[in-house]
C-alpha cells in the first residue's frame, strides 16, 4: 500500500488554509497599510476585506 503521508499534508496544508481566509473574512479584518496589492485588474475588490 503506498505512503499517503503527503497527500495528508497537503490537504491539512489546504484546509489550515481555508480556515485562515474564512476566518479574517468574517472579522473583516483590515488590510495591511505596507502590504502589496494585486493589480487593479478587478482581481479583489478594495473595500478592506474580501466578500464571502
Amino acid at each position: 500500500m503506498p505512503d499517503r503521508t503527503p497527500c495528508l499534508e497537503i490537504l491539512m496544508l489546504c484546509g489550515s488554509y481555508c480556515m485562515v481566509s474564512y476566518v479574517t473574512n468574517k472579522l473583516r479584518l483590515p488590510l495591511e497599510t505596507w502590504a502589496a496589492r494585486f493589480s487593479q485588474c478587478g482581481a479583489a475588490p478594495d473595500a478592506g476585506y474580501l466578500p464571502l
